[in-house]
């Protein structure tokens, strides 16, 4: 037991005390914040059809060597910080400390997190912040879910929520949990630099309030449904698919085993192209796809990505048909590695498109016209339509297209 009373142990700052003028050192080092943006670039890329399904019960795959590449850029032995918040008089009144794995890597991003905003880089401090929210995610899924998520039944669930449910107004597990991490970032952190010190009591309560708590109670919420609908699913292989009439400009009903593959994507094609002739930018895409791309969603990232996409709308418009078709196509043309045979349209209608394409992308493949139309109007876009590209080297350049043409698929993949 503690010799400190209740009021003084909310007071004490060991952690901080430790560790505070390190991290405020990290967060002026351009290099460290930098290479910690490429691990969560590539911790979300391989999670991609997780993070992008409204599945909730898919298990999120954040292991001890992505945490340990984090906690080494931040220079923070693992062992070292358990003795530090284990010595530390307030967390000594929880005895056995059993959130103590997970404490040890939400602390330091917490603490990382603070001391970016601080020093004026709030959007990079809020990505970091959001990524407290995977760990805890990972681990409630697998206790609510523990002999995996019967999708089907998922999917239903998800269908029949109503509007209060974010997963059914967002559509995707990391917008939830990007509008999370964003409403726990301005109670907590946004408050905690107003005193720039964080109580150990206040670093508890960050991560037990401000992220496992609100994730255990959104996932919960979910499963409650889930259970009510056993052995419900939506029937994907419904009979009928709407499919564009070019000569009327309506939808006519026709048999799905009827319609063919270039029905099906002149379809498709057409419910992109209506999106963005009335809207072009998604600001929740140009997030992601500026994160996947530059691996930073800073404002100014965010910023030179819409003006491109604007741009493009309002300049080649005309062309954007023939490019979205020219998309679909070349995922048709290319061979699944798992099945052994080409991409069907069965499955550009799952999140494989997304990650598939994106591979594809990156391939050099002479053979297929379709890809090599793709890459020829990318560049045309960018060379007409942004004066940044033109501007940037070659590496820059490089992400520019990733993040351009990632946008581009997540417009596809959510207007289908």
């Amino acid at each position: 037991m503690s010799s400190l009373t209740k009021e003084e142990l909310k007071k004490v700052t060991h952690i901080y005390d430790v560790y505070g003028e390190h991290f405020r050192t990290k967060a002026k080092d351009p290099v460290v914040l930098r290479k910690i943006q490429q691990e969560i670039v590539s911790l979300n890329e391989r999670n991609q059809d997780i993070l992008l399904s409204n599945i909730i019960g898919k298990q999120l795959l954040i292991n001890q060597k992505t945490e340990d590449n984090i906690l080494k850029l931040l220079d923070i032995d693992r062992e070292e910080m358990k003795k530090v918040i284990k010595e530390s008089e307030y967390f000594k009144t929880f005895g056995d400390l059993k959130l103590i794995d997970q404490l040890v890597f939400a602390i330091p991003l917490i603490l990382y997190s603070m001391e970016l905003n601080i020093a004026g880089k709030k959007t990079e401090s809020q990505l970091i912040y959001l990524l407290t929210f995977y760990k805890p995610y990972a681990s409630r899924i697998s206790y609510f879910f523990k002999y995996g998520v019967k999708e089907d039944q998922m999917a239903y669930t998800v269908e029949h929520l109503s509007e209060r449910y974010d997963i059914k107004r967002l559509g995707d597990l990391f917008s939830v949990l990007t509008k999370m991490s964003l409403s726990s970032y301005n109670n907590y952190i946004e408050s905690a630099v107003k005193d720039r010190v964080l109580t150990d009591a206040e670093l508890h309560v960050t991560y037990n309030s401000g992220v496992a708590t609100r994730v255990n109670s959104m996932i919960g919420s979910i499963v409650e449904e889930y259970r009510k609908n056993e052995g419900k699913s939506l029937n994907f292989d419904a009979a009928y698919q709407t499919v564009y009439d070019k000569d009327d400009d309506s939808s006519d009903i026709e048999d799905a085993d009827i319609a063919s593959d270039a029905a099906i994507k002149n379809s498709i094609v057409h419910k992109v192209l209506m999106r963005v002739t009335k809207d072009p930018v998604d600001r929740k895409l140009v997030v992601i796809a500026a994160q996947n791309g530059f691996g930073s969603s800073s404002q100014y990232y965010r910023d030179i990505l819409t003006t491109a996409i604007n741009e493009i709308t309002d300049k080649m418009l005309e062309d954007l048909p023939d490019f979205f078709s020219s998309v679909i196509g070349s995922f048709l043309f290319n061979i699944n590695p798992s099945t052994g045979e080409k991409y069907t349209m069965t499955e550009f209608k799952t999140p494989v498109f997304i990650k598939a394409a994106m591979d594809i992308f990156k391939m050099k493949n002479l053979k297929d016209v379709n890809l090599l139309k793709v890459k020829e109007y990318i560049n045309k876009m960018l060379e007409n339509c942004s004066s940044d590209y033109l501007n940037f080297g070659a590496t820059q350049q490089r992400n520019f297209r990733n993040a351009l043409y990632f946008y581009w698929i997540l417009m596809i993949r959510n207007n289908q």
